[in-house]
Parts: C-alpha cells; sequence; structure tokens
C-alpha cells in the first residue's frame, strides 16, 4: 500500500496550547469531532457540520477551513459548533480531536492517522472525487454521505477505541512513508 508522505512533525502538537486557543463554549469534558475540508471550507463539509448538531450528541463540534463561499457561515450556527475558521495550529488542534470528519482525499487523512485519531471519510466533498480510503485504512476509517453522517457518527463514537487501535496500527507506515519512497527512489538511481 502506498501512503502520503506528511511531515513527521504533525504528531507533535501542543493539547496545552490548543486549549488555550479554544473559545470559552469548548467543553473538555465532551468528545471532540473535527470538520475540515482543509484550509477552505466545502459546502457539504459545512453542511455535514450542521446536520450533525442537529442529532443532539452531546460533542464539540470543530469546523476548520475558510469557507469557500459566505453564506456557509450560516450553516455553522448549530448547536455545539465552533468555527475556528483558517488556523494555522492543525498539529495542536490534533490533540483534543476524538474523530476527524475530513475529505475522502488529501493531506488530512493522512496527518490523522498518523496522529492515530479515526476518520469518518465524507463522500462527494470536492467535486464528487472519491479515492476509497476506508479501503486502504481499514477499520481507521468510515465512509459517509452528509445524509446518514449521524448513523455513521454515534457508530465511530460507540466503536472508538477499536478504531483508536486501527488508526495506531497504520500511524508508523503513514510516518514512514516519506523515507520509504526516498529508498525507492534511491535504489532506482542505483539500479539505473
Amino acid at each position: 500500500k502506498a501512503y502520503s508522505p506528511v511531515t513527521p512533525d504533525i504528531i507533535n502538537g501542543d493539547k496545552e496550547k490548543a486549549l488555550e486557543m479554544m473559545p470559552p463554549e469548548f467543553d473538555e469534558s465532551r468528545p471532540t469531532i473535527l470538520f475540515s475540508s482543509g484550509s477552505s471550507l466545502f459546502k457539504k463539509m459545512a453542511m455535514g457540520a450542521a446536520e450533525l448538531s442537529e442529532d443532539g450528541l452531546n460533542v464539540n463540534i470543530l469546523v476548520v477551513g475558510e469557507p469557500l463561499e459566505k453564506e456557509y457561515l450560516e450553516l455553522l450556527k448549530g448547536n455545539n459548533i465552533i468555527n475556528l475558521g483558517y488556523i494555522n495550529w492543525i498539529k495542536d488542534l490534533y490533540k483534543l480531536i476524538d474523530i476527524a470528519v475530513v475529505t475522502d482525499d488529501g493531506m488530512m487523512i493522512h496527518e490523522a492517522i498518523a496522529c492515530q485519531i479515526p476518520i469518518i471519510a465524507l463522500i462527494g466533498v470536492k467535486w464528487g472525487r472519491y479515492h476509497n480510503l476506508a479501503d486502504i485504512f481499514k477499520g481507521a476509517v468510515l465512509e459517509s454521505e452528509v445524509e446518514n453522517l449521524n448513523v455513521v457518527t454515534s457508530s465511530a463514537l460507540n466503536n472508538l477505541d477499536e478504531m483508536k487501535s486501527y488508526a495506531r496500527k497504520y500511524s508508523a507506515d503513514v510516518l514512514d512513508s516519506a523515507d520509504r519512497i526516498a529508498r525507492i527512489i534511491k535504489d532506482q538511481m542505483v539500479q539505473g
């Protein structure tokens, strides 16, 4: 299996720094769910956060990313949603996260796995792209559409320890992927 390389530094976040950055409505005693589609917030990600906020789960819902359209901000006014906008302290924030709801592509899935965080991959967020990362990270990643996100999130919360153990299993491989790629290139250069 091939993984996208991540900076090994991603796992060296500071939980206390992240707590200092949290607004007063953040409740450290509740599970924390991160919603992010990267530095930009896509509509389906905002819709997912809004949908989950209506479910009555006793969780913190953190949303990261600058909305592509200002009207997405209206979706982020639900219960327990904390819109952090664009941040430059994601590695610190990862220390507070119990589940990451991210797109089925990009670096955030690999960063979360490196940090041993279970993932819900929200399908079709970025122009319908699909990468089947739940198959790559079996047991650590669940897939969901916006319409069934509440059910999938409840399942993830009920199986959090098991999902974390799978995420731990993949973490070392993701963190080692850059070195593995470098070794492959070096071996090809020596052979070529």
